[in-house]
């Protein structure tokens, strides 16, 4: 049995923080904050126990983020996703998980890198050939 938990970010509505995961950094986007009608912060949900680990050992939890709920699924059956691994040749590669789309990797890097100018993002292979440039891997696309 899986166990997903929702960690929720405590003061912004969108957050990213670092954990070290098997010597690896890795990204962790709290996001989907609104301001109303309900002020409602950033989320962040995973079942990966080695990110839950790292996540409840950062210096970050109960400061910036906690958990806002915990589940347990049962044998159910999923569908499963293979995620792309890291090759040899990008071992110092930055993981950001949670982007499944163009668009999502576009967002994500004008948001956190506002110097590239969104022409240089302009389409699937603009984004992928900066993410290569950058050495950045999206964990949950492609």
């Amino acid at each position: 049995m899986a166990q997903s938990k929702t960690y929720i970010s405590l003061r912004v509505l969108e957050l990213h923080t670092m954990v070290v995961v098997d010597g690896r950094s890795v990204l962790i986007p709290f996001v989907g904050g609104t301001r109303g009608p309900v002020r409602r912060n950033g989320i962040f949900v995973t079942s990966d126990l080695k990110i839950q680990n790292a996540l409840e050992d950062s210096p970050g939890f109960g400061v910036r983020f906690d958990i806002m709920k915990s589940t347990v699924r049962s044998k159910v059956p999923m569908i499963v996703r293979e995620s792309p691994v890291v090759q040899d040749d990008e071992p110092d590669a930055m993981q950001v998980p949670g982007i499944t789309s163009a668009q999502k990797a576009k967002d994500w890097f004008i948001e956190n890198y506002p110097e590239i100018d969104s022409s240089d993002l302009a389409n699937k292979a603009k984004i992928l050939a900066k993410a290569k440039e950058m050495n950045i891997v999206f964990t949950d696309w492609l």
